[in-house]
């Protein structure tokens, strides 16, 4: 839904609605990390795979996301994880930066 429904807000909130109440749970949560399609949305959170990050009116749909994000890369320590998932965003900040 991610993927294919950028220009839909209400499929979009929804899928993040319930990807959120999921990914609140301790052992949800635990369960999230293991699977292989949560792996991918960690390692390429970019507007690339995600069309619905450049859309200018899921402002709030785009914070949801990354708050999400943000809980499922801290529920387990490690730094590995914390740099890949930061890997794109320094991407992003390079490119500002250089313009």
């Amino acid at each position: 839904n991610l993927k294919c429904y950028a220009e839909c807000e209400d499929v979009i909130d929804h899928t993040l609605s319930l990807f959120q109440e999921l990914a609140s749970g301790y052992m949800t949560g635990k369960l999230l990390l293991k699977l292989e399609s949560t792996k991918f949305i960690i390692a390429n959170h970019s507007r690339e795979n995600f069309p619905f990050l450049e859309e200018y009116r899921c402002v709030r749909s785009r914070t949801n996301f990354y708050y999400i994000l943000g809980c499922l890369v801290f529920m387990e320590d490690g730094p590995v994880k914390f740099r890949s998932f930061m890997e794109p965003l320094l991407q992003v900040h390079s490119l500002l930066f250089l313009c």
